[in-house]
């Protein structure tokens, strides 16, 4: 699956740009994909970028995979100029809880904030703070984990990436064990 969004124009003439999940499907008879819309995600609003700071290096030992992530997401709501207060991230009409994976307008609407390549939505953060591995080859999970960075509009440096997949390797490891 991945993310798109369309733009619509409303009745007044307004263009407003809409994301959904979309998943592909082979139809053989045709010969051809087909997409379909498996969630609509709401309203993309897109800021201007204010700053450009990246974080060098995560701490592995002081915090857990979710706290480096929060820490990587509310990174990026800085760059793009998002004020915190009270654990709410906000900027005009939009306000992101990264805590509790919410993205959503005054109105309480559901919504994505661009951030970079990709899109920040309830959905896209919460894969990311609860993100698990899956069975597979260690080259299968980081390429997982790559991908949900990126959906989500997240570009961490290389060491930083790295430091996150050792990271998610050892606490899975740990959880294994326990069970």
């Amino acid at each position: 699956m991945f993310l798109r969004s369309k733009k619509r124009i409303n009745p007044s003439g307004k263009t407003y740009e809409y994301a959904y999940w979309v998943a592909n499907t082979y139809i053989k008879r045709r010969k051809m994909p087909k997409q379909k819309v498996k969630q609509y995600l709401g309203r993309v609003y897109r800021f201007e970028k204010k700053r450009n700071r990246e974080i060098e290096t995560i701490d592995v030992k002081k915090n857990n995979f979710k706290e480096n992530i929060i820490l990587l997401i509310e990174n990026e709501l800085k760059n793009y100029g998002f004020e915190e207060k009270e654990g709410f991230w906000s900027k005009e009409n939009c306000t992101v809880n990264v805590q509790q994976g919410l993205c959503m307008d005054q109105e309480g609407k559901n919504i994505c904030v661009a951030i970079n390549e990709g899109l920040l939505h309830d959905t896209t953060i919460n894969t990311l703070i609860s993100f698990k591995t899956k069975e597979g080859l260690e080259k299968e999970i980081g390429k997982q984990l790559g991908n949900s960075l990126i959906s989500a509009g997240i570009r961490p440096k290389e060491a930083v990436f790295i430091n996150l997949f050792h990271q998610i390797m050892k606490e899975s490891k740990i959880n294994d064990h326990c069970r």
